[in-house]
């Protein structure tokens, strides 16, 4: 489903409808990456005119997040 946004405050909000001033949202494609050991967050949300572009970073997530209650991976 196709989603449209507007930036306000440095925020973007979202809709499921074309409301007034909102824009086609272009969300980076998902690259590879190790689920176990790394995430995927949104970054850089640029208004290029047409529509707003979303970045996407992976992350590699700190060791004790990873960590269950047993102290295992």
């Amino acid at each position: 489903m196709q989603k449209y946004g507007k930036i306000i405050n440095g925020e973007l909000a979202t809709s499921n409808r074309h409301l007034d001033d909102y824009k086609r949202i272009e969300y980076a494609e998902i690259p590879m990456f190790d689920q176990t050991t790394q995430g995927i967050f949104q970054s850089n949300i640029v208004d290029e005119g047409e529509f707003i572009s979303v970045a996407l970073e992976v992350i590699d997530l700190p060791i004790e997040d990873l960590i269950d209650e047993e102290g295992s991976l």
